[in-house]
């Protein structure tokens, strides 16, 4: 589904950085993006809570293509992981007991991107990570319809003292998020 841009507000969120110039509430352990200003909710949970509904999408030459996650292919799931920072063994544990098709590695943000366009079924993250590794790329997920879980199964949270992720699963299907 391909539509031309129009003028309307599209939201964007932004992950990076200490958050720290310009802002007098900002320190390093505590950034802007992670501090609840205006209500109880951090300013990314807030632009998130807005965002909901508008779902996910691409922009490439002035088109806007819808994406959205996918129900797992019968063959079995397509999992993608770190190029750089995967424990093997913990990775081969998490998917001993599912039926997988494909593996392929991928850098950054980009693997839950690949959740998010239906383009891979699983992301498991066995590795540390931070809030600001990850937060764009939940929300993007969440828009798509996908899911980005700790293991022992709530949604992963952001303003964690010290910022630090634990261990998480990005899914497209709610079934093989646990």
């Amino acid at each position: 589904m391909t539509r031309k841009i129009d003028a309307a507000l599209v939201p964007l969120i932004l992950s990076g950085g200490s958050g720290t110039r310009l802002w007098p509430m900002s320190r390093d352990q505590t950034p802007k993006q992670f501090l609840p200003l205006v209500t109880q909710l951090s300013l990314l949970q807030e632009t998130l809570q807005r965002a909901r509904g508008v779902g996910a999408f691409v922009e490439r030459d002035d088109t806007r293509a819808a994406i959205g996650c996918r129900a797992c292919p019968d063959e079995g799931l397509s999992v993608v992981c770190s190029r750089s920072h995967a424990d093997r063994p913990a990775l081969d544990a998490f998917l001993a007991d599912r039926k997988v098709a494909a593996r392929s590695e991928a850098g950054s943000s980009l693997k839950l991107c690949k959740i998010a366009a239906g383009e891979a079924d699983l992301y498991p993250r066995l590795g540390r990570t931070m809030e600001w590794d990850t937060a764009a790329g939940h929300a993007i997920v969440r828009c798509a319809g996908g899911r980005v879980n700790t293991l022992d199964g709530g949604e992963l949270r952001y303003g964690k003292p010290g910022f630090e992720n634990p261990h998480f699963v990005a899914s497209g299907d709610a079934r093989f998020a646990d």
